[in-house]
This record gives structure tokens, sequence and C-alpha cells, in this order.
């Protein structure tokens, strides 16, 4: 079975994959530390976007005790030993040597000595270089650089040596958003450094995969809203050393696509893998594509590409998912969410998908799963075969997805061949959802999960929280209560309670009906 789901993996990736693949188990970057170039000429470049960089959440997120050398990262204090880097998780590796904490450092009165020691003693330990991190690290360093006003040749001379190792080890064997990190570096770093052919050369490298990587719609490929909001900053860095239209259409359709699908939302929608604490906030993003050049975005209710439609009434706002594990060749960041969806109510979460909280670790294949979201299983069967870290077999097909009046409809296949259909209505603070299994034989068990924002509970058919009362009707189904999973931001995870529908397969019609209104518990008891 493994060798069988192992297959089913591969043969989504590209042949250039395989190669890249084939080349780097041989040839690993252990093999290749950086070799040091000194004395290299620099320029300057200001990359430091105030609304960015000098919000409130982003400087609060990155706590610093100084007495204990350490940092506040995905929720996690870490101490600053780089030589201990293995007792953490690769993502949290990771965002250490990111050094975007440096950023924070720049504009918090931490001494500019402390920062060019605590990154020395990084450079100096000798950990294993990684290409993702490398591209990070080179604009996170120039930003802080920016901010503390201070062109240091040694550090330059770090970054330019960490930049021509980039150059040759690009990440093609994985592509996606690792790969576009890859380039957004590797134009920032020629442009610093002078080197106008590599700078144009890979401006159109950069170009092309935009094309691939950012849908018609203006959503990114992976079909995550913390990934795009991540890509949407890496491009106003790029416009920053080249203002070009072509990134400003890019840009341009990509905070649509943001500006609309948060609308109604009070944090990053939990579709795939997402999560708060990570990209920089919506807000601050919007606020810098209008110093940029002057834009704020435009509502639009639907996003055919990517899949992503919402439906709005009065005070409530629901986001819906209908759309393929992408991108097919690498599907890391993807979940089983299909016809999945989050509602809110006042901008506050009511209805909401289980979130991400860590890329390794126990609750990495219960987050994935289907039973995370608010769409349903089949005799237990997953939508998609998710597996390890970041990795998915068998996959949904036939996904389709569209705006009806008051409403939606969609259907998908799923990995064993069943199909699910759905119609979500919302009208007058009614919540319908309608779904359907047409071409399962019967009597297989049918399991409709709806998970309620923390806070919420659900006994005697009535959703309680927050002074707030729903009542719910079922629709030729049972309902009972379990415990459940909730991570807003990654680091952090709450429990929470999920709703579970039953019924078994037929040809009939199957669901719940939530009445949101208004009305408080203690206004409707007088």
């Amino acid at each position: 079975m493994k060798f069988v789901r192992f297959l089913n993996t591969i043969k989504y990736l590209k042949f250039s994959q395989i190669i890249s693949r084939l080349r780097l188990f041989f040839h690993p970057y252990a093999k290749y530390p950086i070799k040091r170039i000194e004395n290299h000429a620099f320029k300057s470049a200001d990359l430091f976007i105030k609304p960015i960089y000098c919000n409130e959440v982003f400087l609060k997120k990155f706590k610093f005790n100084k007495s204990k050398s350490s940092v506040t990262l995905l929720n996690k204090e870490i101490e600053l030993d780089f030589t201990k880097l293995s007792r953490f998780s690769p993502l949290e590796q990771y965002n250490i040597q990111y050094f975007e904490y440096a950023i924070a450092w720049a504009q918090t009165g931490v001494e500019f000595d402390f920062f060019k020691k605590t990154w020395k003693n990084y450079v100096w330990s000798n950990v294993v270089p990684q290409p993702y991190v490398v591209s990070m690290q080179i604009p996170n360093m120039i930003i802080a650089l920016n901010i503390y006003g201070v062109n240091d040749q040694t550090i330059y001379d770090d970054l330019y040596s960490r930049y021509r190792w980039l150059l040759k080890h690009q990440e093609k064997h994985l592509l996606a958003n690792h790969y576009f990190e890859n380039l957004k570096a590797i134009l920032l770093a020629s442009y610093v450094f002078g080197e106008q052919k590599v700078f144009e050369k890979y401006k159109k490298v950069f170009k092309k995969e935009c094309k691939r990587q950012i849908l018609n719609d203006g959503v990114h490929f992976e079909l995550s809203l913390m990934y795009q909001k991540i890509i949407i900053e890496d491009l106003l860095l790029i416009f920053r050393i080249c203002r070009e239209d072509w990134i400003k259409d890019y840009l341009t359709k990509m905070v649509n696509a943001v500006v609309s699908l948060e609308k109604g939302f009070n944090r990053t929608p939990l579709f795939n893998d997402s999560g708060d604490n990570v990209a920089k906030p919506t807000d601050s993003l919007i606020k810098a594509c209008n110093e940029e050049f002057g834009y704020q975005g435009l509502l639009i209710n639907s996003f055919p590409n990517s899949g992503y439609h919402k439906l709005y009434s009065d005070d409530i706002a629901v986001m819906i998912d209908a759309g393929i594990v992408g991108p097919p060749y690498n599907p890391g960041h993807a979940h089983c969410d299909c016809l999945s969806f989050e509602l809110f109510k006042n901008n506050e979460p009511v209805f909401v998908n289980s979130g991400t909280y860590q890329y390794q670790g126990e609750y990495r294949a219960m987050l994935r799963s289907t039973k995370a979201h608010n769409t349903l299983t089949i005799n237990e069967s997953e939508q998609s075969e998710c597996w390890g870290e970041h990795r998915v077999a068998k996959r949904i097909k036939n996904v389709k997805g569209r705006l009806i009046d008051n409403g939606f409809e969609g259907f998908y296949t799923n990995a064993s061949n069943k199909v699910h259909s759905r119609q979500i209505f919302l009208k007058d603070d009614v919540l319908t959802v309608i779904d359907k299994t047409p071409n399962s034989k019967k009597g297989l068990l049918v399991k409709s999960y709806l998970h309620l924002a923390p806070g919420y509970e659900y006994a005697d058919r009535v959703i309680k929280g927050y002074g707030l009362s729903f009542p719910v009707d079922t629709i030729g189904c049972d309902a009972s209560v379990i415990d459940g999973l909730y991570s807003q931001e990654f680091g952090l995870v709450q429990k929470n309670k999920c709703i579970v529908f039953e019924w078994k397969t037929d040809d009939k019609e199957h669901g719940f009906i939530v009445r949101l209104s208004s009305n408080k518990e203690n206004t409707l008891n007088g």
C-alpha cells in the first residue's frame, strides 16, 4: 500500500522535479557549504516599506528577552543558540534562521552591535544552508540594515556569499512558493550587488513564474490566503527596485482577492495551510499598496480559478472552498477542505475550519484531514490521501462550484470515487446546507462536520455562546457533539466543539439549517 501511495504521489511531479530530486539526493546541501567572498561592492536599496514593517501587530509578535538572548517565534520563546537548532521542529528551525525579528529589533531599541553579534554567531555556527532560509534571510537582513542606517561591509559580504550560493541551489525539486522565494531573493540581491546581467535574466524568469503561480482571479495557486499575503509582500519588495507595470498588475489582482476573501473576517481564512502570526497583516499590505501605487482593492464575490466564493447577509459573511488540490506537482499545503466553509458574524468566527498549528508533529495529519473541516466523509473515506508532512497521493477531481441566487452549489469526486454535492444558502440570517451523495451505494455512513469557534457549545438543537443563541434544524439526519481542535495562529491550539450530522447514503437530501438571528439570550429571556 505504501508503494502504491508513493506512486500516486510522484506521478504528478514534473520531470524536471524528479531530475532535481535525484541530483539533490546525490549532492545534498551539506556537501556544499557557503564560501565566503569578501569586499564585494554593494549599493543602497531601500526595502523598508513602513506600513508592512512598522506596525504594532508585526512588532509585537517578536517578544525579545535580551538577558536570555531569546525571542518569541510562532508563539514559542526560543533561545538564539544556533548550535542547538536540532532541539526544534524544522519549521521552528527555519523561523529562527530567517532573522525577521531583526527588523523589529532595529525599531525597538536593540543595539546594532547586539544584532551584528547575533548574526555572526549564526554564521560561525556553520548551520547547513537551506535555499528557502537563505531566500528569506537576504531581504530581512537588508531591511534591518536599512533601518539601522549602517552599511556594514562584513554583513553585506555574508549576504553576497549566500546569494552566490543560492544561485547554484534553487529549489527546482519543489518549485511552487519555495522557488518563488528563491527568485525574489536573487532579484533583490543581484540589484543590491550590482550584477545587472543576473538581474535582467532572473527578472524574466520571475515574471514567467508569476504567470504560473498567480491565477487569473488573483489567488496564489497554493490556495492559501496566508501564502497569498506572503507573495504580495514579495511583489511589493520587487516593485521597490523595479517599478514596472506588470508587477503592479499582479499586485492589483492579488489585493482584490485578499480584500474580498477576508471581508467580514477578523483573521486569515483557514483553508489549506493558513493561519495568523506568519504573513504580514492584511491592512498593512493594503496600506503599502496604496502608498506605493495608489490602490486599495476591489470587492469581488467569486473567484472561479481558485474556487473560492463569498456569501453575505447583513452582518454575516461566509467563505466557501470549491478548489482543486493545487498545484498538482506540489500540493504540500493542501487540506481536505473541498466544499467546506467558514462563517463569521459581526466580524467574529462562528463556524471554522480547524487550522494548521504546525507542519510537523502529532496534530499535522488530523488538521489536514476531512473531519477537521466543515465538509463530510462518506464511509470514513478522505477527500484526498494526505500523508507525511506535505504529501498528497490520490486526490479529489471533477471539482465544480458556482454562486447561485442567495447561495452556492458545487460538487467533487473524492479519492475513493465517491461524489459529494452541496448547496449552501444564506438568506435573512438563515444558513441552509444541503448535501447529496449521488453515486454511492445505499447504506454507507455519512458524517458531516460543523466546527464551532471556541466559546460556542451545542445542546438541545441550539448553538449557544457569547450571549447568542442559534437554533439548529436537521434535514434527514441525526446530530451529536464531539471535541475538536482549533488553531487560529501557528503555534497555538485550542479545544472547541464540533457538531457531527450523520445519515446513511440514499437518493435523498440531507443537511442542516442554522438560524443566525442577532437576538441575545438574555433579551429573549426577558
